[in-house]
């Protein structure tokens, strides 16, 4: 399995470095592409044909499936064809069943938020909060675009319904090859990375995090348009250090004596 990021876990002073995988590969779904009507060609963003070397517009596009990850072979498939998949998951939320949580966090994929229509406020409503009451999720299927996803419906506290897709069982990737740590922590060790815990913010407000990565980026954007020159500093040097020394300098950080 291939790592798609490496850099390191902070916890206080302490940095573990790590690899990230995707934990799921969407291998059972199909994606379709739009092609260039005319000429067959998967079309480039946004609506280019490399082929034909034009621009296109929205009636010239037509759904493929790729055969390949070029797209360099690709199946039509017109709107006809795919009418006549439609499913009773196209048109409608039927909850099958019940669980009281999703058992895998790889489960979990896009959300949504559902209001009801005028006509349906009291059946809404009543569903909004018996699953409140009952402190269940509603499993059910839906189809948006031209695939069908899992999904749990789960009441947000406000009123309104949240619809988590979830990815399929079959897309969860095997993880049975990646390290797990068989290491024996000492009881010191274990009893600091406790106190340190104990010490960090609880109830952390998720709207004070914005994106700094992304203002950074606009930052350059707009300092290189200004003509500064941009110069990059190179990462600190990791070296092996002791965990109880670090844990206990983290503690001094946070104002734990």
């Amino acid at each position: 399995m291939k790592s798609m990021w490496k850099g390191s876990l902070g916890f206080g002073l302490v940095n573990i470095n790590v690899r990230l995988y995707k934990a799921t590969d969407d291998s059972s779904g199909v994606t379709l592409c739009n092609i260039h009507r005319t000429c067959g060609t998967a079309v480039k963003e946004p609506k280019w044909c490399p082929r034909c070397n034009q621009m296109l517009e929205a009636g010239d596009l037509q759904k493929a499936f790729p055969e390949d990850r070029k797209k360099e072979h690709c199946i039509p498939i017109n709107e006809e064809e795919l009418g006549g998949l439609q499913l009773p998951s196209t048109r409608s939320v039927q909850l099958d069943g019940f669980i009281s949580e999703v058992p895998d966090l790889r489960y979990y994929d896009g959300v949504y938020v559902l209001e009801p229509d005028e006509t349906g406020v009291r059946a809404f409503a009543l569903l909004e909060q018996a699953l409140k009451s009952s402190g269940l999720l509603g499993v059910a299927k839906i189809t948006t675009g031209s695939k069908e996803h899992l999904c749990v419906v789960k009441p947000d506290g406000t009123g309104l319904l949240y619809l988590i897709e979830l990815h399929w069982a079959a897309d969860l990737r095997n993880l049975g090859e990646l390290i797990r740590p068989k290491v024996q922590v000492s009881e010191r060790e274990l009893q600091v990375a406790k106190m340190l815990i104990d010490a960090l913010p609880k109830g952390v407000n998720l709207t004070q995090y914005q994106n700094e990565y992304g203002n950074a980026l606009k930052k350059l954007v707009e300092d290189k348009k200004a003509g500064v020159i941009i110069t990059s500093t190179p990462p600190p040097a990791t070296k092996e250090v002791d965990l109880v020394e670090s844990l206990m300098a983290s503690l001094k950080a946070v104002g734990v004596k």
